[in-house]
């Protein structure tokens, strides 16, 4: 029973420690953990601002992934694209993309922004003009590649 109460003791006061910590840290401290937590608590609220493409060291566009998402009743006039992956390097997607040249499906790597503003490498499969199309090959394709997540259907970038 003691034992509890110490444990309990302990958790409190390193509760409290770390409060006073953060509310007398320096604002060179602070600053960039207040500004961290708030693009994650943002993210996870769903309120976060509008990314908008931006250019690369190299001058190409990196394109921002929730732009790929396709909207509730989209028109049939646009490519489609299967999701077979989002790396953290080149090499990763390469790697995945030999599987699909082997079972001979067209794809895509691009790079991508995420929501915490981080670059990634997306690999997707396609283009296919049609939804229904894009839907059956979403059935498809982790069979083919052996497989065992779903896979999202993303508008195919031009």
């Amino acid at each position: 029973m003691f034992a509890k109460l110490g444990l309990v003791i302990l958790i409190v006061l390193f509760g409290a420690s770390l409060f006073v910590a953060g509310t007398m840290a320096p604002d060179n401290i602070a600053g960039p953990v207040r500004e961290t937590g708030k693009s994650i608590a943002s993210w996870f609220s769903g309120n976060d601002t509008k990314q908008t493409d931006s250019p690369h060291q190299d001058g190409s566009t990196i394109i921002t992934y929730s732009s790929l998402i396709p909207a509730a009743g989209s028109s049939e006039n646009q490519n489609y694209g299967i999701q077979i992956g989002l790396y953290a390097t080149q090499k990763e997607t390469d790697a995945e993309a030999l599987l699909l040249t082997a079972n001979n499906y067209d794809f895509k790597e691009i790079q991508v922004r995420d929501k915490l503003n981080i670059e990634r490498y997306l690999l997707i499969a396609g283009p296919f003009p049609t939804l229904s199309l894009a839907q059956f090959q979403q059935q498809r394709l982790p069979q083919v590649l052996g497989l065992s997540v779903p896979l999202n259907i993303l508008l195919f970038p031009q």
